[in-house]
């Protein structure tokens, strides 16, 4: 597994990754109606662009594959987190929140 920064051009994967990741994952702890509204099956593809070139995540990949993505922002604040389900309890998590304290570290955070 690999930590890198997003690239311009992936948004479609991460949404991918963040719509499979919702749609799965979260159903144990979340109803099908707040699912379906925090994961809608329409998507604005050019703010959703426009978010990640804003969040600049840390994308987390395994042999050219992104499973995994999360950002913090100058605040400190984590908008995103997500790790892609057939990924989950792999240490995806643990290596994408190294990356996020090494760089909030780094802006004295």
């Amino acid at each position: 597994m690999r930590i890198r920064k997003y690239r311009p051009g992936e948004e479609e994967t991460l949404w991918r990754l963040f719509f499979e990741t919702v749609r799965t994952v979260n159903r144990r702890d979340y109803d099908d109606e707040q699912v379906r509204a925090w994961a809608r099956d329409d998507v604005d593809a050019e703010k959703w662009r426009e978010r990640m070139a804003h969040n600049e995540p840390f994308v987390c990949e395994e042999e050219g594959e992104i499973i995994g993505f999360a950002d913090v922002q100058p605040s400190g604040y984590i908008d995103q987190f997500y790790v892609h389900h057939a990924w989950q309890r792999r240490g995806v998590g643990r290596r994408l929140m190294d990356a996020i304290d090494a760089e909030a570290a780094r802006r004295q955070l």
